[in-house]
């Protein structure tokens, strides 16, 4: 309901920048706090309302918000977005995110050339691309269950990170 009320402005006809990106931005809501566009614009939901906060510069394909931190995924890489401040990541420019998971300790990263493995600084990028048994091809999902092992979807295929770093098909 709030998502509708955002859509309509106060004359209750819609938005048109807004209804044109509906089904991206119902889709890429994240725990009530950020959305993106497939234009690339990425929304903060204040008060019920959406509030335009920035602009990736690409469709936006995935969202993970951590410790005031919102990592954007488009079809031109990764965006870390920290208040009123963007950086893209180098070694990720030009490569379509698809997911992105985010912990503590590393943010995982679905691209169309592999899995990424993300210091939260920002700092360091490692490409598990063809490496420790991962099979080749866009990784489009990625989770972590209650043991804190990863499991990766590649194409029609499951694979599950085990503690020796290798990967093993499920």
């Amino acid at each position: 309901l709030r998502l509708v009320n955002a859509l309509l402005s106060e004359d209750g006809e819609y938005v048109e920048e807004y209804a044109r990106n509906w089904t991206t931005l119902w889709t890429n809501v994240l725990i009530g706090r950020a959305g993106g566009t497939q234009d690339g614009s990425l929304l903060h939901l204040v008060d019920g309302r959406w509030e335009l906060i920035g602009h990736a510069g690409a469709p936006i394909q995935a969202l993970q918000y951590l410790a005031d931190t919102i990592w954007v995924g488009t079809d031109a890489g990764l965006t870390l977005v920290q208040g009123n401040k963007q950086r893209q990541l180098a070694p990720l420019e030009g490569v379509k995110v698809f997911a992105i998971l985010a912990t503590p300790t590393n943010v995982w990263v679905g691209a169309a050339d592999g899995l990424w493995q993300v210091s939260p600084a920002f700092s360091t990028a490692v490409s598990y691309t063809g490496q420790n048994d991962l099979p080749p091809g866009a990784v489009t999902a990625i989770a972590q269950d209650e043991a804190g092992a990863l499991w990766v979807g590649i194409g029609n295929t499951i694979v599950q990170l085990r503690p020796d770093e290798h990967f093993v098909e499920v």
